[in-house]
């Protein structure tokens, strides 16, 4: 008789949302590096780009550890211009576009309205 044990997986996926005025300003990177933590330590990366739909997938991960079950959190490389909220496995960055001020005077000619128009 042999026992045989399989030990439990699990994945974390996830989205990448971007916030940014359908990047008005031009400034989205081609791509974006997610970090997968387990119990805090960087275990593994994936690149994420429009090529995926910005979305990731880390699979076959255990998930214990020692009996313990392993939590698993992500991280996300800086991407600059941009700010970054994670929300479970989805990513949101948000740039806000940059916004110019344009100011001027009028000035009429018209011999000071003599036609009254």
């Amino acid at each position: 008789m042999t026992n045989t044990y399989t030990p439990e997986v699990t994945e974390v996926a996830g989205e990448k949302t971007w916030e940014d005025a359908n990047d008005q300003d031009g400034i989205r990177p081609e791509s974006i590096t997610v970090n997968l933590l387990a119990d805090g330590e960087k275990v593994s990366s994936e690149i994420v780009t429009a090529t995926t739909d910005w979305s990731y997938n880390f699979t076959d991960l255990p998930k214990y550890n020692a009996g313990e079950e392993i939590v698993y959190t992500i991280s996300e490389e800086a991407v600059e211009g941009y700010t970054t909220i994670i929300d479970g496995y989805d990513l949101t960055n948000t740039h806000k576009p940059e916004v110019t001020e344009v100011a001027g005077k009028k000035t009429w000619d018209d011999a000071n309205n003599q036609d009254g128009v």
